[in-house]
């Protein structure tokens, strides 16, 4: 997804609205098989609980903390790859 997708796309997880705090779910760009699901195999929302400026490449990443599960990841939120959308679920 480009830079420009994400911007006209609102649900999408960007450097412009990424906040700690903020519920989150997989978006267009995920690509870690169920590091979301809780242990009876549903997808949950999880919490950005940290917001990095870069980390091994251009893009920039947040860490999440997932409600099914109670664990923490690191996902791309651009300007190359979008792997959060904000959440609508609780």
């Amino acid at each position: 997804m480009s830079i420009i997708k994400a911007i006209k796309n609102k649900n999408v997880v960007s450097t412009r609205n990424a906040k700690i705090g903020l519920l989150v779910e997989r978006g267009p760009d995920w690509c870690f098989d169920k590091q979301d699901y809780d242990n009876n195999g549903n997808q949950t929302a999880g919490i950005i609980i940290n917001y990095f400026s870069q980390y091994l490449d251009e893009d920039k990443w947040v860490d999440v903390r997932w409600n099914g599960n109670n664990k923490k990841y690191c996902y791309r939120i651009g300007p190359i790859n979008f792997d959060l959308k904000i959440s609508r679920k609780k």
